[in-house]
């Protein structure tokens, strides 16, 4: 399907100023294509990749060579991207961005900070069988009552996506592991899914999350972004001045 060079995807609908690169992954015995990829890290980035062994060394590789095309596509030059003291790309202040990998394809987004920070996850058909009981909340688990079964398990996976999306997204300002319970979806519109943190009022009043999913037959790319409330003023503000932006 695709070469081992990032592809970029549209994600208009979930993130109009964003870019979205999508990378095949060399399978674990092809040990020549994935040493050649690691000649296209930045040397920073490739001491960080030789801590790492096997198949986890080549996703970290694809996995930064799709967020710097990313980066270049949205008109950024980054140096090395490192990780942050809590696993994330570290990306410049300016930028956020997210990385996730499944089964042989790694994805990378990466939007301008003033939008929110992000997350993104990727998974496919079929769920787990016991996934729903691990991952649904009470209202979540009504909102599916009385769909078929084919339906449910699209719709599990959805919440499933972007609940770890949304783990990613929130991470920088929460700082703290999340649990599935703590975080409802709830379907709004096409692709657009809105989120409740069951968080102490006075956490969750400081966020405004957004859930978004796009099918592409048995894969669901999900994302999810997460303004500040302090933030929302300024975001309005740039948003009726775009050519401001650089």
């Amino acid at each position: 399907m695709f070469d081992y060079e990032p592809v970029s995807i549209p994600i208009d609908a979930a993130h109009p100023d964003g870019v979205a690169m999508l990378m095949r992954v060399p399978a674990p015995d092809d040990h020549n294509t994935a040493l050649g990829l690691e000649r296209f890290l930045l040397w920073e980035e490739q001491q960080l990749a030789d801590q790492l062994y096997g198949y986890n060394k080549t996703e970290f590789v694809c996995g930064r060579l799709a967020l710097r095309t990313a980066c270049r596509r949205l008109g950024a030059n980054v140096g090395p991207i490192l990780r942050t003291e809590r696993g994330a790309p570290a990306l410049p202040l300016e930028l956020t961005g997210s990385i996730a990998h499944r089964r042989g394809w790694v994805l990378a987004v990466v939007d301008w900070a003033r939008n929110g920070t992000l997350g993104v996850d990727v998974e496919s058909l079929p769920p787990s069988a016991a996934i729903a009981e691990h991952v649904l909340a009470p209202e979540e688990i009504e909102e599916l009552a009385g769909r078929g079964e084919q339906e449910r398990e699209r719709a599990v996976l959805v919440r499933f996506a972007i609940k770890e999306a949304l783990y990613k997204a929130l991470d920088p300002h929460a700082r703290r592991y999340l649990n599935f319970d703590e975080v409802i979806v709830l379907e709004e519109s096409a692709d657009v899914y809105r989120i409740s943190l069951r968080l102490p009022p006075s956490e969750a009043q400081r966020y405004r999350p957004i859930g978004f999913a796009q099918w592409w037959g048995e894969w669901i790319f999900a994302s999810a972004r997460v303004q500040l409330e302090l933030d929302l003023p300024a975001l309005q503000k740039s948003d009726r001045t775009p050519d401001s932006q650089a």
